[in-house]
C-alpha cells in the first residue's frame, strides 16, 4: 500500500527529503478518474505477500527484518529461477469480448537469458548460481522460515498494534 495515508516520517525522510536530490519525489499513485488503477498496481499482493504472510498487519523492525530475510533468500531465488509465469502479448477487443494472447510460461531467469540487453558475464554468473540451487530444498527452507515466523508472531503477539515487537513511530 502506498497511499498518502501510509506516508509517515520514515517514508518522507527516505524518499522525499533525500540529500542530493534536486526535485523531491512526488506522489503519483493513481490517475484521476481511473478508479481501477489501484487494482493493477497491487495485483501481485496475493501471490507475493498475502499467500505467505497472511492478512494481519505486521509492523516493527524485527518483523520487517524477518520478512526481508525471507524475501532476499529463498523466496527470491524460488520466484526468479523456478516458478514460470506468462506474459500478456496481445489484448484485443472484439465486440463485447476481450481476447488475450499470452506467450509460453517462462521463469524470469529464462527471460533474462533471452534478453540481448544483459551482458554474457552476468548471464554466466546467474547460470552458475541456478545450477547450484535445488528447488525442493528452497521450498523446504522457505516453509520452515514461514512456520518459525508464524510461531513467533503467535507467541509474541499481544495486541495488533502494541505487541512486544512493534516499534513506536
Amino acid at each position: 500500500d502506498g497511499g498518502l495515508e501510509f506516508w509517515n516520517k520514515d517514508v518522507l525522510d527516505r524518499f522525499i527529503n533525500r540529500l542530493g536530490r534536486e526535485i523531491p519525489l512526488q506522489y503519483g499513485r493513481g490517475r484521476p478518474y481511473k478508479k481501477n488503477d489501484q487494482a493493477h498496481v497491487e495485483q501481485k499482493n496475493y501471490t507475493h505477500v498475502r499467500q505467505y504472510f497472511g492478512y494481519d498487519r505486521l509492523s516493527g523492525k524485527v518483523v520487517t527484518n524477518k520478512m526481508n530475510t525471507i524475501y532476499r533468500s529463498e523466496w527470491r531465488l524460488l520466484q526468479n529461477f523456478f516458478l514460470p509465469n506468462s506474459k500478456l502479448i496481445v489484448k484485443q477487443r472484439i465486440g463485447s469480448s476481450i481476447i488475450r494472447k499470452f506467450d509460453e510460461p517462462k521463469t524470469p531467469f529464462e527471460r533474462m537469458l533471452q534478453s540481448p540487453k544483459v551482458d554474457n558475464e552476468t548471464k554466466a554468473r546467474l547460470l552458475k548460481q541456478r545450477e547450484s540451487l535445488n528447488p525442493f530444498e528452497l521450498r523446504e527452507k522457505l516453509t520452515k522460515k514461514l512456520r518459525e515466523l508464524r510461531r513467533w508472531l503467535k507467541e509474541d503477539w499481544t495486541t495488533p498494534f502494541y505487541g512486544k515487537y512493534h516499534d513506536k513511530v
